[in-house]
This record gives C-alpha cells, structure tokens and sequence, in this order.
C-alpha cells in the first residue's frame, strides 16, 4: 500500500512540474509574441485639417481646409526602449486661397523630420523636429504680363520659401506591420520675396497648424 501511495505521489509531482513548465513555456511564448519592435523601413499615408496664415508688407490672410500626404521613413529601436527615426512627408493635395483676383497655392511642399520616441511595447509617444520647403505659387487673374487687365489670362509667379517642424504624436502597432498614428506638426516658414514680371516685389511669411491621422505599414 505504501508503494502505490508512494507512486501516486511521485506522479502526481511529476505530472504538477510538467504543468507548470507547460505554463511557464506558454507564458514566456505570449510575452515574446506580444513584444514588438520598432525597428525597420515603413511606408504610409495621412490626412490633416490645416489651419494658417501668411501676411506681409500689409497683407494678411488666413487659410484652412484638408489635405492627403505619403510619408516614407525609418526606424531604429534602441534596446533601452528609445526610438530614433527619420520620415518625409510629402503632401499631394494642396489649399488654395482666392482673395479678389488674386489666387494663392502651391506647386509642392517637402517635409523632413527626424523623430525621438520611447516605446511602451505598441505604443510610441514621440516629438518631431525637421524642415519644410514649399515653392509658393500667387495667381494673377485677368492680368498679363506687363500688369496689364487681361481677361482670360492669369500670370503665376512663385516663391520658395524654407522653414522648420515642431510637433509631437502617438503611434500604436495594430499589428507586427501595420500602425496608426495621431499627430500634431507646427510648420513656420520664414519670409520669401516673389517678383512679378513688372517687377513688382512683395515679399509674405506664414505659420500653418496641422492636426494629422496616419497609416504606415512596416516592412
């Protein structure tokens, strides 16, 4: 009788660290499968409300509306957590603002930041800093080249002005390549003088605000 106690005994412990390796080998497979990293090349696209203004020389304008962008950057995780990365961001559609027969735009705007964030598994809080170059582009309407009145003919001067990011966002990991990702981003552009072909100089500066909503895929 003491032996069969005794079996029973040993099986049960046997059968008790088996279940518990089981357990701590699954553990340690979910804890290893959750952890994410977010190292690694990515490709996306975002869409923002904008909100600014451009004055100068005794003009000011404000400006608002929605736009899309591409974005393309990189990133590299430390093994402390922080996160180093670099994106451009590139806007394909553009705001127009008319005031009389005077139509501003844009012809194309480049933005690249570099990015500082610390990651809490699949979340990634992080700041921006980076540069902007925008070539401006001011419609003249109904004018020639001379600064004559010119019905059905519109004169396009451009501008190029450069500036710099300020910003900051919060980015989750939906799954191990894909992501979204909210972010605010200052723009300031510094003053840019345009010429028109009657050589009048004016010269504008602008402050723009934009509230973002992005998805990137992770290669």
């Amino acid at each position: 009788m003491k032996k069969v106690v005794a079996a029973a005994s040993w099986l049960a412990l046997l059968s008790g660290t088996a279940l518990a390796a089981d357990l701590s080998s699954a553990y340690s497979s979910r804890t290893l499968q959750a952890a994410h990293n977010w190292t690694g090349f990515y490709v996306g696209g975002t869409v923002m409300s904008v909100k600014g203004s451009v004055w100068g020389q005794g003009f000011d304008a404000s400006t608002n509306g929605f736009a899309a962008a591409l974005q393309a950057g990189v990133n590299y995780q430390l093994p402390n957590n922080w996160v180093l990365g670099a994106e451009a961001l590139v806007p394909v559609t553009f705001i127009d603002k008319t005031i009389g027969s005077v139509r501003g735009g844009v012809d194309y705007i480049v933005n690249v930041n570099g990015r500082v964030g610390y990651a809490f598994n699949r979340f990634l809080p992080y700041a921006l800093v980076g540069v902007n170059l925008t070539r401006a582009r001011t419609d003249f309407i109904g004018t020639d080249a001379t600064g004559a009145p010119a019905p059905g003919v519109t004169t396009k001067v451009h501008a190029n002005f450069s500036g710099y990011n300020l910003g900051a966002g919060l980015e989750y990991a939906v799954t191990q390549n894909w992501s979204v990702r909210g972010q605010y981003m200052m723009t300031k552009l510094s003053d840019a003088t345009a010429v028109t072909p009657w050589n009048f100089a004016y010269t504008r500066e602008a402050r723009f605000h934009s509230f973002q909503f992005g998805v990137n895929y992770r290669f």
